[in-house]
């Protein structure tokens, strides 16, 4: 039996940083720009529902696990370098 530590909030976005960061890595500027906010909004997602929507007799399919987290930054990583030629709309407003 292992009993590891969750990880932080600032580990969790250095390890998905490093995934995004590698996979935009064919992206043009202004995408891989798009990087931290959106791992950053992940990541902060993850962790309000984690604290926030707690398990309850009535709700008890609330359960969040680090599995939920990567389930998303994996279909970000579905993207295709051909369709995504700019930075997203709305992304500039929190880029700046």
């Amino acid at each position: 039996m292992f009993c590891i530590p969750s990880p932080t909030e600032n580990n969790l976005r250095q390890i998905f940083m490093a995934i995004m960061g590698g996979f935009l890595a064919e992206f043009c500027h202004s995408v891989k720009q798009c990087a931290e906010p959106i791992v950053s909004a992940a990541v902060d997602i993850y962790s309000r529902m984690s604290t926030d929507l707690l398990p309850t007799p009535a709700k008890s399919h609330y359960v969040f696990n680090l599995r939920d987290l990567s389930k998303c930054i994996q279909g970000i990583l579905q993207v295709v370098p051909a369709v995504i030629k700019t930075q997203p709309a709305g992304i500039s407003t929190v880029l700046s």
